[in-house]
Protein backbone atom coordinates (compact mmCIF):
# COMPACT_ATOMS: atom_id res chain seq x y z
CA UNK A 1 0.00 0.00 0.00
CA UNK A 2 0.92 3.50 -1.08
CA UNK A 3 0.29 7.09 -0.47
CA UNK A 4 0.14 9.27 -2.90
CA UNK A 5 1.87 12.83 -2.03
CA UNK A 6 -0.09 16.58 -1.75
CA UNK A 7 -2.72 18.38 0.91
CA UNK A 8 -4.67 16.28 3.15
CA UNK A 9 -7.28 17.31 5.57
CA UNK A 10 -7.83 15.69 8.60
CA UNK A 11 -11.25 15.00 9.90
CA UNK A 12 -11.03 17.83 12.68
CA UNK A 13 -10.24 20.38 9.94
CA UNK A 14 -6.78 21.09 9.97
CA UNK A 15 -4.12 20.64 6.77
CA UNK A 16 -1.20 18.41 6.32
CA UNK A 17 1.58 18.60 3.70
CA UNK A 18 2.30 14.33 3.23
CA UNK A 19 5.59 13.75 1.55
CA UNK A 20 5.53 10.01 1.02
CA UNK A 21 5.48 6.61 2.58
CA UNK A 22 8.32 5.38 4.75
CA UNK A 23 9.19 2.04 6.04
CA UNK A 24 9.40 1.61 10.05
CA UNK A 25 13.37 -0.10 9.88
CA UNK A 26 12.27 -2.70 12.97
CA UNK A 27 8.75 -3.70 12.15
CA UNK A 28 8.67 -3.18 8.24
CA UNK A 29 5.26 -1.60 8.97
CA UNK A 30 4.55 0.95 5.90
CA UNK A 31 4.32 4.73 7.37
CA UNK A 32 2.98 8.08 5.84
CA UNK A 33 5.46 10.80 6.34
CA UNK A 34 3.73 14.59 6.80
CA UNK A 35 3.94 17.94 7.86
CA UNK A 36 1.18 19.88 9.90
CA UNK A 37 0.65 23.51 7.96
CA UNK A 38 0.53 24.96 11.16
CA UNK A 39 2.94 25.24 14.60
CA UNK A 40 2.77 22.26 17.22
CA UNK A 41 4.43 23.49 19.94
CA UNK A 42 5.73 27.05 18.23
CA UNK A 43 7.67 24.85 15.12
CA UNK A 44 7.27 22.85 12.06
CA UNK A 45 7.88 18.96 12.93
CA UNK A 46 7.75 16.05 10.49
CA UNK A 47 5.59 13.44 11.83
CA UNK A 48 4.94 9.25 10.79
CA UNK A 49 1.88 7.59 11.26
CA UNK A 50 0.59 3.82 10.12
CA UNK A 51 -0.30 4.15 6.56
CA UNK A 52 -4.25 2.98 7.71
CA UNK A 53 -4.47 5.33 10.38
CA UNK A 54 -3.75 7.95 8.37
CA UNK A 55 -6.25 6.74 5.75
CA UNK A 56 -9.30 6.48 8.42
CA UNK A 57 -8.58 9.89 9.66
CA UNK A 58 -7.45 12.12 6.46
CA UNK A 59 -8.77 13.08 3.32
CA UNK A 60 -6.63 14.12 -0.06
CA UNK A 61 -7.52 17.43 -1.33
CA UNK A 62 -4.89 18.98 -3.40
CA UNK A 63 -2.38 16.88 -5.41
CA UNK A 64 1.31 17.58 -5.43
Amino acid sequence: MEIEPGIYRHYKGQYYLVIGSVVDHETREIMVLYVPLYLVDGKQQMTVRPIQSFLDKFRKIIAS
